[in-house]
């Protein structure tokens, strides 16, 4: 079975210290059930995934795609193709990433002043909306399921910006391996259940090695 993945950094590879958190991704273990292309980009918008299935998901015999959070955009002709709002306040952060002062402030004028939220959304709901009509694939809002999980172990653990997070997709790893299950099961069954009591809190002592 091909299997195509689709998304932010909740499906793809991320800066992880492997010798404090040497477990594998959920996209890394779905290797086991199947030959796994990841298109998936961390920080890239919904329509950059859109966009990437539309020209390969043809290829594939399942795709998996994950809405990534909003307020992001995709900048192809520059240095750095995949911008979001934290620019306003880590404009430092995308100077290292190749941008210059000049687009920098250009992001930071148009989330301050022209974006709109409302817009976005409307926007949203009819690409989700297509997307949830296509054969062999699944649609996967990351606001509405894995942001949830990673926003309630950040508030078990501490969380805070001081700390760098050292999670594969943001998330434990036992909650990598239930979002596994829940992939595999539609791969075999064709239907995917996201429900958070499943997504059990990790056990305080393993902060170490998932925020450094």
């Amino acid at each position: 079975m091909k299997i195509a993945i689709y998304g932010d950094s909740y499906g793809s590879m991320r800066p992880v210290n492997k010798t404090l958190n040497p477990k594998l991704a959920w996209f890394d273990l779905l290797q086991n059930y199947g030959h796994v292309i990841n298109y998936a980009v961390g920080g890239s918008s919904l329509y950059y995934s859109y966009k990437m299935f539309l020209e390969h998901n043809n290829k594939y015999d399942k795709n998996i795609i994950l809405g990534s959070l909003p307020a992001r955009l995709y900048a192809p002709n520059l240095a750095w193709h995949h911008i979001n709002n934290s620019i306003i306040d880590f404009s430092n952060i995308w100077m290292n990433h190749g941008l210059n002062k000049e687009e920098i402030n250009a992001f930071i004028l148009y989330y301050k002043h022209i974006y709109n939220k409302i817009e976005e959304h409307d926007i949203r709901l009819l690409i989700e909306k297509e997307l949830r009509t296509k054969p062999n694939t699944l649609y996967i809002s990351i606001p509405e399921t894995l942001n949830i999980v990673s926003i309630r172990e950040g508030e078990h653990f501490g969380y805070n910006s001081k700390y760098i997070d050292n999670m594969s997709c943001h998330i434990s790893n036992d909650s990598n391996q239930i979002f596994l299950e829940s992939i595999v099961k539609w791969l075999e069954t064709g239907e995917f259940i996201f429900d958070i009591n499943n997504y059990k809190l990790p056990n305080k002592q393993d902060k170490y090695m998932y925020y450094i």
